[in-house]
């Protein structure tokens, strides 16, 4: 097994979205082949951004870097928690469940089966309520429908969560 793994990882989740930067770790062969199709294709990233990451980075050395890394853990739980909060206020168990995040930045809802087995199919009434939420079907391989829905809580105020979450919860009682 050894040697089979590639992993990609991005900076955009924890330094800034809009950089587009990341990196590979893969066998070294492999990352050859890698560095030579990046080289020769338009698939590299942004010489400033590139030269602004590493400024960065350098600044903080591996002990600033840990610190930006915990004090995102933390309020990444944070928000969680407030996403939570208004779910548990605003949304009858009976109608949708959901466990707690581990990590990242989005919490899964599934909608029960009784309301709906595909939560495409509510999208229009979402949209037309002012919810952003993305249908589980767009995460699964095949597109197949589920009544699952990601909801983000990277960017949204506590206050924009609470008001979002309201309203779904008012959609699925209706």
């Amino acid at each position: 097994v050894a040697g089979r793994v590639v992993r990609i990882d991005t900076f955009s989740k924890f330094v800034a979205p809009g950089f587009r930067l990341g990196w590979v770790s893969a066998p070294p062969p492999l990352l050859a082949k890698l560095t030579e199709a990046t080289q020769v294709s338009s698939q590299g990233g942004s010489q400033p951004t590139q030269a602004i990451l590493a400024h960065l980075l350098r600044g903080w050395g591996r002990d600033g870097l840990e610190a930006h890394l915990k004090s995102l853990q933390a309020e990444y739980f944070r928000r969680a928690a407030a996403l939570q909060a208004a779910l548990t206020r605003h949304v009858p168990a009976a109608l949708a469940s959901w466990r707690p995040p581990q990590a990242g930045m989005f919490l899964w809802l599934r909608i029960d089966d009784r309301l709906v087995q595909d939560s495409e199919a509510l999208m229009p009434q979402l949209r037309e309520s002012k919810v952003v939420v993305v249908p589980g079907c767009k995460f699964h391989c095949q597109g197949t429908p589920t009544p699952y829905v990601r909801i983000s809580f990277a960017m949204a105020t506590d206050a924009d969560m609470d008001v979002g979450v309201q309203r779904l919860g008012g959609l699925l009682i209706s």
